[in-house]
């Protein structure tokens, strides 16, 4: 599902995405690539609360993530 996200993704069409990366969360609730890309996909479509959302779990799923501390101010802003 994440696969078929990214090609979304790479065409701009960035709803049908965020459906394929709420999909691959669905059958991998700790699949921390989705959260991300999920997160990233939200913030396009101006989803704010849901994009929130999606960096809260990938943070949970993936606490020592490279990007976690910027993901942290990032949500810190989004506050």
């Amino acid at each position: 599902w994440v696969d078929v996200g990214d090609q979304y993704w790479k065409k701009g069409k960035y709803t049908a995405a965020a459906r394929r990366y709420e999909d691959a969360t669905k059958f991998n609730d700790g699949n921390a690539e989705a959260w991300l890309k999920l997160a990233k996909a939200d913030e396009k479509l101006k989803d704010a609360a849901a994009a929130k959302a999606a960096y809260t779990k990938y943070l949970a799923v993936a606490p020592a993530a490279r990007d976690a501390a910027e993901i942290r101010k990032k949500l810190e802003k989004m506050k």
